[in-house]
């Protein structure tokens, strides 16, 4: 039952990776549900969650909107595709969140910041180097923060994930083939905790 959970940071090419992982090892790609679900499960627009989550939320839907409701079911969605298996995840905490279960490969997919803002300024049709570095190193802030305050992780911790830089595609490859020919311990589909998921795995 391949489970593979991958970071996502601005520019990293993640996506790509996502799709690229999915195509060779014949697996499904966690796309926009788990957005849909969050803001079905709350009652609230999808475009507010995307918001929430890339830093760019007022100060007024900051303060109003439950966050710990938010973390409790960004987990149980997390979980819920992991239990279906054959699925690449791809950002949400995802690689901490299942960091507990042996058979899920975990990876941070990364690149030179140079190439993250070139990407970034391409992308945007831009010139403007200073303005699409400020954005980056927001939205960089941003994740860091999030990831922080939900999991109590420091982002970028070589303990969270073994690391991936692009290109490299034997890497994904070879990791697609590991996931794939593994199979989940009956100890990985056992609750170990009753704290909740976000706080269970720091």
């Amino acid at each position: 039952m391949a489970v593979i959970a991958l970071t996502q940071e601005m520019g990293s090419l993640a996506k790509d990776v996502a799709l690229r992982l999915a195509e060779v090892g014949q697996l499904a790609v966690m796309r926009n549900e788990v957005v849909d679900n969050i803001a079905g499960r709350m009652h609230v627009p999808a475009s507010l969650i995307r918001r929430l989550r890339e830093g760019q939320a007022g100060l007024v839907e900051r303060l109003s909107t439950d966050k710990e409701q938010i973390a409790l079911f960004t987990a149980e969605e997390m979980f819920a595709q992991a239990v279906r298996g054959n699925v690449v995840l791809r950002g949400w905490g995802a690689t901490v969140l299942l960091r507990p279960v042996r058979h899920v490969v975990r990876v941070r997919v990364t690149r030179p910041f140079e190439q993250r803002l070139a990407w970034l300024m391409d992308h945007l049709g831009t010139t403007h180097r200073e303005a699409a570095e400020t954005e980056l190193r927001r939205s960089d802030q941003a994740h860091a923060s999030r990831m922080h305050a939900v999991f109590g992780v420091t982002w970028g911790d070589p303990c969270s994930t073994t690391w991936c830089s692009i290109p490299s595609t034997s890497r994904w490859k070879a990791a697609s083939s590991r996931s794939s020919r593994s199979r989940a311990a009956p100890s990985s589909r056992r609750p170990r905790t009753r704290a909740p998921p976000w706080k269970a795995w720091r």
